[in-house]
C-alpha cells in the first residue's frame, strides 16, 4: 500500500495537545504514512498573535517529543476552522484527518452539534476522530 498523507488538527491550547501529537505520530509511523500538524486560530484580528503563539508551542512540543516535528510539519492557518481544515486537506492531497475529540476552546466550537457533521460531510478524505479514552485521559 503507498504512503498515506495524514493532517493533524490540533488545538494547540487543548490540554491533551502533546498527547494527541504523540499519537498521531506513532499512528502515522505504524502505517508508514506521513504527518503534518494544522492550527487553525478563528480570530482574524491579528494573525501575528497566532503564528507567534504557535512558534512557542512548537519549541515546547519538540522538547517533549521523542521524535520532533520537523520545522515545516506545523502550519498555522487563520480564517474559519472547518473551511481552513477542507482548504488544507485539497492543498496538500490528504488522505486521512484526525483530529480529538474534545478541546475547550476553539476546536471545542467545531466539533460539537453541527461542526463535527459539517466537517464530515465536506472533509474530501477520511476522518478519525481520537477520544481522550484512546489518548489514556479518561
Amino acid at each position: 500500500m503507498p504512503s498515506r498523507h495524514i493532517l493533524l488538527a490540533v488545538d494547540l491550547n487543548a490540554h491533551f495537545a502533546v498527547t494527541l501529537v504523540r499519537y498521531a505520530q506513532a499512528f502515522a509511523a505504524a502505517m508508514g504514512d506521513s504527518l503534518a500538524v494544522l492550527y487553525v486560530s478563528d480570530t482574524s484580528s491579528d494573525t501575528a498573535a497566532p503564528h507567534d503563539a504557535a512558534r512557542q508551542w512548537y519549541l515546547q512540543l519538540n522538547n517533549q517529543l521523542e521524535q520532533p516535528l520537523a520545522e515545516g510539519d506545523l502550519s498555522v492557518r487563520s480564517g474559519s476552522i472547518d473551511t481552513t481544515i477542507v482548504d488544507e486537506i485539497a492543498t496538500r492531497n490528504i488522505d486521512l484527518l484526525m483530529i480529538g475529540a474534545e478541546s475547550r476552546t476553539s476546536l471545542t466550537r467545531l466539533f460539537r452539534g453541527t461542526g463535527t457533521s459539517k466537517i464530515t460531510r465536506s472533509a474530501p478524505c477520511d476522518v478519525l476522530v481520537v477520544s481522550r479514552q484512546r489518548l489514556g485521559m479518561a
